[in-house]
């Protein structure tokens, strides 16, 4: 499931608009909001149910393509503080965890 949303939260249809300054700005769109609450109820169903240091449950890949995949958002979506916020939450929540 988490391969899934990083996949949509990656892919490339761009709809895009100018703003007023004419700037190019990208629309996230709500299947990359979906899925980023997804990858986000998921990491804190992880948290609370399993050991998610164990390599079993989550691992040093995912961690990888997760971190990778938030800050992409981040970088992508410079306008989109639903983005930003979600992806802080997550990466927020990996620190917590392995720290």
């Amino acid at each position: 499931m988490a391969y899934n949303c990083i996949i949509i939260l990656r892919q490339s249809d761009f709809n895009s608009y100018i703003n007023q300054s004419e700037r190019t700005i990208n629309k996230i769109g709500i299947h990359r909001i979906r899925a980023i609450e997804l990858l986000k109820t998921l990491f804190v169903a992880l948290t609370k149910s399993f050991d998610v240091k164990d390599t079993k449950v989550l691992s040093s890949i995912l961690k990888k393509k997760v971190i990778d995949t938030m800050l992409y958002m981040i970088k992508k979506y410079p306008f989109c503080c639903i983005s930003h916020q979600q992806s802080i939450l997550i990466l927020n929540s990996l620190k917590e965890t392995f720290d």
